[in-house]
């Protein structure tokens, strides 16, 4: 895996706030259509700033390079507009409707698959992080471009006191 400078939370200029772990990931949305989140995670919550829409098979050698660094997924644009922003607060999801915030005592089970998606074609991907919930309901976080998946299942795991790991 490639050395990484900045982390999304950085690469958003979130340092001021309480950062455990933060990652790229895609997650589909309808029937073929995806977005695209900056994953923060504090102790209290783990929030989703949405970065970029649907995200295709990059064209050739040289597109594929260059979506192995998860940061290209985040365009200046978007970083300006969550500049400074608290991830835990309500102006976080005000800045996009589908930016979520899901609080950590209502994470029930974090599991990681380092299997690659055929459905993901030629998109460079991580696996998948697993994040059930208290209610049933789960979400499926495909970890964008390289990323350490095991590293981060376990600050996730870190951070989400009642949930235990799960098999995927």
């Amino acid at each position: 895996m490639p050395a990484q400078s900045e982390t999304p939370a950085q690469f958003l200029d979130l340092q001021g706030h309480p950062v455990v772990v933060s990652f790229l990931a895609m997650e589909y949305y309808g029937v073929m259509f995806n977005r695209s989140y900056a994953v923060i995670a504090t102790k209290k919550a783990v929030c989703g700033a949405k970065v970029f829409g649907t995200v295709a098979s990059p064209r050739g050698v040289l597109g594929a390079f260059k979506w192995r660094d998860p940061r290209n997924f985040i365009d200046r644009k978007t970083r300006e507009k969550y500049h400074s922003i608290d991830p835990e607060s309500p102006a976080f999801l005000q800045i996009n409707k589908d930016n979520f915030q899901i609080a950590t005592d209502t994470i029930s089970a974090i599991g990681f698959s380092s299997k690659k998606k055929l459905s993901m074609g030629g998109v460079p991907h991580s696996g998948s992080l697993i994040i059930h919930l208290v209610d049933g309901h789960k979400r499926e976080l495909i970890l964008l471009g390289d990323q350490n998946g095991p590293e981060i299942e376990r600050l996730m795991l870190g951070i989400c006191a009642s949930a235990n790991r799960v098999t995927v």
